[in-house]
């Protein structure tokens, strides 16, 4: 065996051995004990939790190019802008609660937050492509994470509404979903804050089917200005503007759906290390929150949040317990699952790094009847031979 062909069998076999030794979960969060004094964010990689595995040359000089602001200083919308946006998109997952609703699985429970945590990760590869070049990927993609987006709200409010899991049930049994005049009705509150927010979200949705959903006339054509192959362009560089506006949209869905996010709390004085799943977020990501958008949306938002019964019954019903002593806190803290306190700030980082992996692996539950024997890839390719398919394709 040749050199080279022993490498390319070795990488064969890493392939493989990874697909059947299941699927991993990262999570990461940022803290600041003063958030207020945030001058500006971290490095869109470092937001990601992207290594330099996952960033080619090409996408590694597009990156510095925007981290430096060397294109857009004069825009009215930054980069800078770009990254609170994901920032604050990414601190939703924390308000996320375990709901059980009488007669569903308990699985429900985190599997309802399925949807966002797929478009998260749809977000991170589009990104991904956009950084590379692939920019009709990209677009592509910004469809798929705008609705996603939907569904989960959608599904949030149905479960509400119903106080059952009924629907999401029958979603994953069959696998359909919603009219988008459904979606896009259903996901709001009926409120006049509502009115705009589907206005942009039809728009959206109707800009992104023009040039994703099919065919697209020459002036949309990346090959028409880029040539054969896929790459780099200046025009290309500035496509992060559009999965911001996006952004926009996706994040007024959340924010007139989960009002607690205009309300930062301080759930440790509270509860120690043993509050709530959700419900709640910290200062800093309240703070990531408000710097999303400009400080008119900020206020409109904040008004409307104001008077939701959500807000004014939480609220309620953390006013009615008082604050812990630092010794009742430390007390708190699971030394034996945990290891030896490590003060305050990292111990709390670390909880929220635990939930936020615990919560989104067990956003993937319903995938977990895929049995390893079926991952092997050398006898799949021999089944789409088309002497073999030809044999079983009545049958699939």
């Amino acid at each position: 065996m040749s050199r080279k062909t022993k490498r390319i069998e070795t990488f064969k076999q890493e392939i493989i051995k990874d697909a059947q030794s299941g699927v991993s979960c990262q999570a990461q969060f940022f803290f600041t004990p003063d958030p207020g004094k945030m001058s500006s964010p971290p490095l869109l990689k470092q937001i990601l939790g992207l290594n330099n595995r996952a960033l080619s040359s090409s996408a590694t000089r597009v990156l510095n190019l925007l981290e430096e602001e060397v294109i857009d200083k004069e825009s009215t919308l930054t980069f800078v802008d770009f990254k609170w946006k994901l920032m604050a998109f990414l601190a939703i997952q924390d308000v996320l609660d375990g709901r059980v609703y009488e007669g569903n699985s308990e699985n429900n429970m985190f599997r309802q937050w399925y949807f966002y945590f797929e478009s998260k990760y749809i977000l991170i590869e589009l990104i991904l492509c956009n950084l590379n070049g692939f920019y009709v990927s990209s677009t592509a993609l910004l469809r798929h994470f705008t609705e996603f987006n939907l569904l989960q709200n959608y599904y949030h409010r149905m479960s509400r509404e119903t106080s059952s899991f009924t629907l999401l049930e029958d979603y994953f049994k069959h696998k359909r979903a919603p009219s988008w005049n459904t979606l896009i009705n259903k996901s709001l509150p009926d409120a006049q804050i509502s009115k705009p927010i589907k206005k942009r979200l039809s728009l959206g949705l109707d800009s992104l089917s023009e040039i994703a959903g099919h065919a697209y006339d020459i002036e949309q054509s990346h090959q028409y200005r880029t040539g054969t192959f896929p790459g780099v362009t200046l025009q290309g560089i500035y496509s992060w503007v559009s999965i911001s506006l996006t952004l926009d949209y996706v994040l007024w869905m959340y924010l007139v759906n989960f009002p607690m996010l205009l309300h930062p709390v301080d759930a440790v004085a509270k509860f120690g290390f043993n509050g709530p799943v959700g419900l709640f977020i910290d200062t800093y990501s309240g703070e990531l929150i408000r710097k999303s958008m400009p400080p008119r949306d900020y206020t409109e938002f904040l008004n409307y949040s104001n008077n939701s019964d959500d807000v004014k019954s939480l609220t309620a019903w953390l006013d009615g317990h008082k604050n812990l002593s630092d010794s009742e806190i430390i007390e708190t803290w699971n030394e034996k699952e945990d290891g030896k306190f490590p003060g305050r700030i990292p111990a709390y980082a670390l909880k929220m790094v635990k939930l936020r992996g615990i919560r989104e692996s067990m956003a993937r539950l319903h995938n977990e009847d895929k049995s390893k024997d079926n991952l092997n890839p050398e006898k799949m390719l021999r089944v789409l031979h088309f002497a073999n398919w030809k044999d079983i394709y009545k049958k699939a």
